[in-house]
């Protein structure tokens, strides 16, 4: 029978640019940023990382496959549902083990409130990165399905296996 040699997993996505970032407030109430990413291959993941720089209010993080033209049409995959910001510090929060199929994706953070910080970046002076969306007015946090447009102001989160 013959060997058959298949690429291993990715443990840990990160996000598409990787830049500078520091403790920011959160650019507006009940504002949920997206942050794109690709996957070659099928994976399991299961973990966000993030930093929460102020405890405040109430967080959601997840994952939304992307579709339709330029990839603005997201469904959710992965989600934390909205919970309590924990204290601050470098967060692991547990979205349950998920197989993601190989494909274009964004793990995102929602806050309710602009005293909540987290390490951000607005990647000035390079117009030409367009990774991250925002989508305002989610009063109880990120639903099922909805669309976004792609903008400069980054998060910076990781995806991370069941390893």
């Amino acid at each position: 029978m013959p060997l058959s040699i298949r690429p291993a997993p990715p443990a840990l996505v990160s996000p598409l640019y990787n830049g500078a970032a520091a403790a920011a407030p959160w650019g507006a109430v009940n504002r949920a940023v997206f942050m794109r990413f690709y996957l070659p291959i099928a994976s399991p993941f299961r973990y966000l990382n993030w930093v929460c720089g102020t405890q405040s209010g109430n967080v959601q993080l997840g994952v939304v496959s992307l579709s339709g033209t330029d990839r603005t049409t997201y469904t959710r995959v992965m989600n934390s549902g909205v919970i309590a910001c924990p204290a601050a510090g470098n967060i692991r929060t547990d979205l349950g083990l998920t197989l993601l199929q190989s494909g274009d994706y964004a793990m995102f953070l929602w806050a309710d409130n602009t005293t909540f910080q987290t390490r951000t970046s607005t990647a000035s002076g390079n117009q030409a990165l367009r990774f991250h969306g925002i989508a305002s007015g989610l009063a109880s946090g990120v639903g099922t399905s909805g669309t976004l447009s792609w903008d400069v102001a980054l998060v910076n989160l990781s995806l991370e296996a069941d390893v």
